[in-house]
């Protein structure tokens, strides 16, 4: 039976050191009483340890179950930003007391522990259960992976620590999601007045009313041309019809890196997920049909225009998977990190230990992670297929994996809540490549008209030609866009505060700002309705 480690409390280590100083001291100085004085002192730490020892048995995974109730929050659900509870339930089946020092259960990212718990006497043969406060920090899948338990030995003298997995799962909502929210920290009040009004509006159409005459923009039907306008005007101007019909809408929303900068559930990416999720849940109410296209460089994913109360839950799902992307088109991690990052979660969560001896380890000359990969790769196929977990991944229109092995690897980390890094550099990924391919989806996919709304932070668009020929192609077809730029709480480029890094990042700060101002003018000029949130709007 293997012990969890025994180590001296900080007044084990006082008594200790005061011992050795008594001890020392007599001898140099020919008091044998004081000398005798300071050996009981070390007596007593050595008499210690055994004692802990015993404790530490005590905790053994036969000896003491250990669970965690699925936390809630004020509402009822956990919900983003808000505060919740760990109900942390520790049963001692055994005859004697266990004295805890403290709990602290160890979650994902999305999810902060406020505090531990504070210590406690665990009777025998009874229940204990601690309530530790927490906040959910963003929108999407958390995971509490377990619990680390310190026991306290005899007056505190030693500490042993134990840690006892739990993989519970938890899902985050987004903040629009709680029913006590009094308003959103983003209006989406102007979104349900103009953008979602699917209770008959007026949209381009092929009826006799014109709407209006306008300049011509690129994509315009060519039939449309007001020839006797365009003469006087001396310019192509068109003519705008009206349809009163009911209409369906699609969020096109960014999940690319730079939507992701910031501080967690502070992002650009957080706000657009609430702002989403409160329009589908109010275009619902209204009996109309929303739908929502995630892109980044390419598609990620698409939940299809549907109607009725269960067409949010279907916009939840779609949300919480933005978190919790581990596609290789979307992630920045290597084959090697990848098994190195697994090999690190199943030695410290599962006790599996797949660490490649010296021998191993020195004839493998190319090997970056120390962890056997076929190992591994054998390991989480038998997981896979022991526990019959289908892909979670509903939404997920993407290019699949070219690797099934590194797939059925990405699949476990999901599963398991294992936290992939989400790629961040722009410059070989370009954003108009995804909105275009997006906009051609809704086009295809047919139902329309459609209002497109693009929720996005426009940076990362290099060739503006190409985006605006997809805004032309999405209004060739009838298809209304609504532009929501969004710059969340600050515009942000993450790197160290200091010296010439910072001053670079502050110019190529402003220069992705003067780049977002420029295409807006020309979106405007395309009397194309672009609304910007957030302080740096513009």
């Amino acid at each position: 039976m293997k012990l969890p480690p025994i180590r001296l409390s900080n007044t084990g280590r006082r008594l200790l050191l005061t011992g050795l100083f008594i001890t020392v001291s007599g001898v140099l100085s020919g008091l044998p009483m004081l000398a005798l004085w300071g050996q009981v002192i070390l007596a007593v730490l050595v008499l210690g340890y055994p004692l802990t020892m015993r404790a530490a048995l005590r905790c053994h995974p036969d000896a003491l179950m250990i669970s965690c109730l699925p936390p809630v929050g004020p509402g009822g659900g956990v919900v983003a930003g808000q505060e919740l509870r760990l109900s942390i339930c520790v049963d001692n089946p055994g005859l004697a007391a266990i004295p805890i020092a403290h709990v602290l259960p160890i979650c994902s990212n999305g999810i902060q522990i406020m505090k531990d718990a504070t210590s406690k006497r665990l009777p025998a043969q009874s229940n204990t259960t601690w309530e530790i406060p927490a906040t959910a920090l963003r929108v999407g899948p958390a995971q509490i992976y377990g619990v680390q338990l310190k026991l306290g030995g005899p007056m505190g003298l030693f500490q042993s620590t134990s840690y006892r997995p739990i993989d519970l799962p938890v899902s985050i909502l987004p903040r629009s999601a709680s029913t006590r929210r009094s308003r959103l920290k983003l209006k989406a009040t102007v979104a349900e007045q103009d953008a979602l009004n699917a209770q008959s509006s007026q949209v381009r159409g092929m009826s006799n009313d014109i709407r209006e005459l306008r300049e011509h923009v690129p994509g315009d039907p060519f039939k449309h041309i007001a020839w006797k306008a365009s003469a006087r005007a001396r310019k192509l101007i068109v003519k705008e019809y009206e349809s009163q019909e009911n209409l369906s809408a699609y969020v096109l929303l960014d999940i690319g890196g730079t939507m992701r900068w910031g501080e967690i559930g502070s992002t650009r990416l957080d706000s657009a997920i609430d702002l989403t999720f409160h329009l589908a849940r109010t275009l619902a109410t209204q009996h109309g049909q929303f739908g929502l296209l995630s892109f980044d460089h390419d598609l990620y994913g698409l939940t299809r225009a549907s109607a009725g109360l269960g067409m949010p839950r279907r916009v939840m799902e779609h949300l919480l998977e933005v978190h919790a992307v581990v596609h290789e088109g979307f992630t920045d991690i290597s084959t090697d990190g990848l098994v190195h990052k697994i090999g690190e979660f199943l030695k410290t969560h599962d006790g599996i230990d797949f660490t490649l001896s010296e021998t191993l380890l020195a004839m493998s000359q190319h090997a970056i992670s120390p962890f056997d990969a076929e190992a591994i790769f054998s390991h989480v196929s038998n997981y896979l297929q022991k526990h019959k977990l289908l892909d979670t991944h509903l939404h997920m229109v993407s290019e699949p994996a070219a690797d099934s092995r590194l797939a059925r690897l990405r699949h476990f980390c999901r599963l398991r809540g294992i936290e992939l890094p989400y790629r961040r550099d722009t410059l070989p990924y370009p954003k108009e490549v995804g909105l275009t391919r997006a906009i051609q989806r809704a086009i295809s996919i047919g139902g329309g008209p459609h209002t497109l709304i693009v929720v996005s932070d426009l940076v990362g668009i290099r060739d503006m030609d190409q985006f605006l020929n997809a805004v032309g192609l999405a209004r060739s077809h009838r298809h209304r866009l609504v532009f929501f730029c969004h710059d969340g709480p600050g515009f942000d480029i993450p790197t160290s505060e200091q010296g010439l890094e910072s001053r670079l990042s502050g110019l190529y700060a402003d220069e992705l700002l003067q780049k977002r101002r420029e295409l807006a003018h020309r979106l405007r000029a395309s009397r194309i309705d672009v609304r910007m949130l957030g302080l740096n709007a513009a």
